[in-house]
């Protein structure tokens, strides 16, 4: 299987957080497993997809029985597998090693290296070749 990358680009203040927030829990809950990095240049701008995520589980009741938040280590995760959502700063340290599904990366523009990208990119690659 081969790995797909998709940019969206809109203009600030445009729901990007919601829709990468709404990807990744439909991610999630397709497979019960998936294991979801959320990347930005800093860890508190990564965390808005996160926020975006745990308030939409919060407002619903189908996805409360779904999902469980743990805010004070910004991951949400799957309640029937080993599944989650975490999020990281954008150097390549805090990710080396990481494997999983789905990689979001906010704000490229600001990193001070492609590093990450390149790190995210063979942990997806990894579990899309297996």
């Amino acid at each position: 299987m081969e790995t797909l990358d998709t940019t969206i680009l809109l203009p600030k203040k445009s729901g990007k957080s919601s829709i990468c927030a709404a990807l990744a829990l439909y991610r999630l809950s397709s497979n019960p497993h998936a294991s979801i990095a959320v990347a930005a240049a800093a860890r508190e701008q990564a965390a808005y997809i996160f926020r975006a995520a745990a308030t939409m589980v919060a407002r619903s009741p189908w996805l409360k029985d779904e999902f469980v938040v743990l805010p004070g280590r910004k991951e949400i995760r799957h309640r029937s597998g080993t599944g989650q959502l975490t999020i990281l700063a954008a150097t390549a340290k805090t990710a080396d090693g990481w494997i999983g599904d789905l990689a979001l990366l906010d704000e490229v523009g600001h990193w001070r290296s492609i590093a990450m990208l390149t790190v995210l990119k063979g942990g997806v690659a990894r579990v899309a070749g297996k």
